[in-house]
């Protein structure tokens, strides 16, 4: 294996976007700045102390029960055997264990170069006990327990590495449902996750029986359940596992694979695929434990498939779709225009949405892509997708929106996303003039909407129904802390700046409560249904309705971040609407290897008759 050991990123997040792929793959090499270079292999061992009889201590000693070693800055000598080998250290487990499952049986020996040992090799260690944090302090992780600064002596080797540590029944579970409740004041491995992975950091373990909750991203990394998930909470009807209040499924395993795993992968896995027994070691990296894969294993068969929906537009009823593009660009040459994604998107569109009257749509750039030429125009984008929805099959869509001002609206540098409407003509109006965008409304601190999307109000006319929808854009996560990381809770990134747009977003649906036109509040919240901004707009107006509560908790999911299912776009409609509403997440995106956008799109059906 050629990169076991990967840092994270300065920025770790419960969701993160685009940006945490520029970090992600920053961070592949460690930055000088946290390590001095170390020599490997010192001689003459005969002049150590260590090595001419004062004896070593055993691995778990030097772990402890615990997140950090009691040893850390001393220099210890230790011995045990090699379970993987990367190009910057290797991993070295005790041969006995002692024998309690609190304390690991493993330690990661940093060497800074490859070195030059081999699987199954028995070693004598000396070297310096050291706490290294990935990606540094601020990132809110936690540390790994790294031998530093080796020398090394050779003492055989093992005729066969002894059995690993089996996650999964029949052998050890994590918890289900805690990740931690005490802020790390005290070490219980049998009741918080975060301590049950730290026992066993830098063993060989194999997980039994394991199926994935999320698709293999670019990075290789692949969340599973061990024992095909049966032991697991918040299963939903897909294969995947769905957040719920208080529940952010700690039973999940992340898999670290690497390009140069022997045998390589035969194919890519989407969710609720099984898999054979996999085998690696315990690491830790941007903000979470993983299993760093060491050997093949197969891979099942592909069951899951792109839903349709059932939601078709008919004389009296309309149709209206929320979707999220992610950055969806004209500009030729950009990493957001992949080969045929416009045409896949309008196919998705037309094909699995059954061409909604109404889409509305996040995450358009303007004209020039990540170009920054000052120009915030998005028709080139708009008129391509257009073109594709028309060659699909779908009708001849028109497209509105209000431009932002050059980089006032944040996202990808360059390319001033925003929301937009798509809607059908031959089907709905457009009201002449009311087409708008809430921003410049000041909360406490400031304007809420400052360097983020402003949401887009337009008013829509369909058999004489008057309806009011805004599209919002809210804050992302960015600058949130790990699930599995230092501090204790983990800081929800942006959540004050969310709850201030939505305290906005209610404010102005106050104001044109009491028309005769419905109201409809859709788009990507970057929240869950039971967060304070949903509760904030649903609370607006005289109250509106949460359609995604209509359907079971565990199917109220539109995305998926490190394996967890989770709801990030809603659709809130007045009462007088909700009562002959249905709605549908039409799961085309987030559980698949091959997709065009992060997001699954809502679909909602209003059955509104001629008055």
């Amino acid at each position: 294996m050629d990169s076991m050991f990967h840092s994270l990123h300065p920025v770790s997040m419960i969701r993160f976007g685009s940006f945490r792929a520029i970090f992600k793959q920053a961070s592949r090499i460690r930055q000088a700045s946290f390590r001095r270079a170390h020599p490997w292999f010192a001689m003459p061992f005969a002049a150590s102390c260590v090595f001419a009889g004062c004896g070593a201590l055993a691995i778990p000693a030097i772990q402890g029960a615990g997140h950090e070693s009691p040893l850390t800055g001393r220099e210890i000598t230790t011995q045990g055997y090699v379970t993987a080998v990367d190009r910057r250290g290797f991993y070295l487990q005790d041969e006995e264990g002692d024998g309690d499952s609190a304390t690991s049986d493993a330690i990661v020996v940093f060497t800074e170069n490859r070195p030059q040992v081999a699987v199954g090799e028995r070693l004598e260690v000396q070297a310096r006990v050291q706490e290294f944090v990935p990606g540094g302090t601020r990132t809110g992780n936690l540390s790994v327990t790294e031998l530093t600064k080796p020398s090394i002596r050779r003492l055989g080797r093992l005729d066969a590495l002894p059995p690993p540590v089996i996650i999964g029944p029949p052998g050890r579970m994590p918890p289900v449902s805690n990740i931690d409740d005490d802020g790390l004041a005290s070490f219980d491995p049998a009741d918080d996750a975060i301590d049950f992975f730290e026992s066993l950091e830098a063993m060989r373990v194999r997980i039994e029986q394991p199926v994935t909750v999320s698709a293999l991203n670019d990075y290789g990394e692949l969340f599973v359940l061990p024992g095909r998930g049966k032991s697991a909470t918040g299963r939903n009807a897909r294969g995947g596992i769905t957040i719920a209040a208080g529940d952010f499924n700690p039973e999940r395993v992340q898999l670290q694979l690497d390009r140069e795993l022997p045998g390589g992968l035969r194919r890519a896995p989407d969710v609720g695929v099984a898999l054979g027994d996999i085998v690696g070691v315990v690491g830790y990296s941007f903000g979470n434990y993983e299993v760093r894969a060491t050997e093949p294993f197969d891979i099942g068969p592909a069951r899951l498939r792109r839903e349709i929906t059932r939601l078709e537009a008919a004389h009296g009823q309309l149709t209206i779709a929320s979707f999220n593009v992610h950055n969806l660009g004209a500009h030729r040459g950009t990493a957001h225009d992949l080969p045929g994604r416009f045409a896949a998107l309008a196919r998705r569109i037309v094909s699995h949405l059954r061409s909604p009257d109404i889409v509305a749509v996040q995450e358009i750039l303007d004209s020039d892509g990540t170009g920054d030429s000052g120009g915030v125009d998005a028709g080139a984008t708009a008129a391509r997708l257009i073109q594709e929805l028309t060659a699909a099959g779908g009708p001849r869509y028109r497209y509105v929106d209000v431009a932002p001002r050059d980089g006032a609206d944040g996202g990808v540098p360059g390319g001033n996303i925003r929301a937009g409407f798509l809607y059908n003509p031959a089907r709905v109006s457009l009201v002449e003039g009311s087409l708008r965008r809430i921003e410049g409304v000041r909360q406490t601190g400031g304007n809420a909407f400052v360097a983020s999307r402003k949401p887009l109000v337009a008013e829509f006319s369909f058999h004489d129904r008057r309806l009011i929808i805004v599209n919002v854009h809210l804050s992302s996560k960015r600058g949130s802390t790990p699930l599995f990381g230092r501090v204790r809770p983990p800081v929800d990134g942006n959540a004050d700046r969310r709850t201030a747009q939505a305290a906005a977003i209610a404010a102005y649906l106050d104001g044109i409560a009491g028309t005769d036109a419905g109201i409809i509040v859709l788009g990507d919240f970057n929240d869950f249904d039971f967060s304070q901004p949903l509760q904030i707009i649903g609370a607006s107006a005289g109250g509106l309705v949460n359609l995604l509560g209509t359907l079971p908790e565990r199917e109220r999911y539109t995305y998926i971040f490190e394996g967890n299912s989770q709801a990030l776009d809603h659709v809130l409609v007045s009462p007088s609407l909700a009562a002959n509403a249905e709605l549908d997440v039409v799961h085309i995106n987030a559980e698949f290897v091959d997709r065009v956008s992060d997001h699954d799109p809502i679909l909602v059906r209003l059955h509104l008759p001629s008055p």
